[in-house]
């Protein structure tokens, strides 16, 4: 599903928007569920190491305002194991596979929009505290990752979450920060 938000913020916090709209969906799986759920940066949602959820963002701006984001929201729900391909199968998992039955994708839309709303409506009054909400359910700090950018891959420790929404990764030497990036998680040890 596709949802248009006007946030009352700086051009310059937009990233944030994608992590407001993953605690969000977060939340409502939540609800749904009363399961717990990961956050992958910047915006996937997790269960068990798997991609329950992926979150893409656009916006319409200008260099002082924001005109509307449009957050689209795509979730693993009622799909069956038999219908996710197998070499997909160690990596991705669907609601309907965890719960042994399907959900309702009604009941599940609604609460994924009032924790949007929620969780923008915070974005709005409190940038750290959303910044902070967000790092305490992020799976993938404090954890080798693979960043693939358009310049290449590289390996580093995830360590924080910036003010503006971006991944602060260590490197020998060095820490860099990423806006956007592919990230893979590194295998859980033990």
């Amino acid at each position: 599903m596709s949802i248009v938000t006007r946030p009352r913020i700086e051009p310059s916090s937009l990233q944030l928007v994608s992590l407001a709209s993953a605690l969000a969906v977060r939340q409502a799986l939540l609800e749904t569920t009363s399961l717990s759920f990961d956050l992958k940066w910047p915006n996937d949602v997790l269960w068990q190491e798997k991609k329950l959820a992926g979150i893409l963002s656009e916006a319409s701006m200008e260099p002082d305002r924001i005109h509307f984001a449009v957050i689209g929201i795509g979730i693993n729900a009622n799909i069956p194991e038999s219908s996710i391909p197998t070499d997909l199968l160690s990596r991705s998992v669907s609601l309907k596979m965890i719960l042994g039955k399907e959900v309702d994708l009604i009941g599940l839309a609604s609460r994924m929009i009032y924790s949007l709303f929620r969780e923008i409506s915070l974005l709005e009054s409190d940038e750290e505290q959303l910044v902070r909400k967000y790092v305490s359910c992020c799976s993938t700090l404090h954890r080798e990752v693979e960043i693939h950018t358009d310049e290449g891959v590289e390996k580093g420790l995830a360590i924080d979450i910036s003010s503006r929404g971006e991944l602060v990764v260590s490197f020998p030497g060095m820490t860099r920060t990423f806006a956007a990036a592919d990230i893979i998680h590194a295998p859980l040890c033990c």
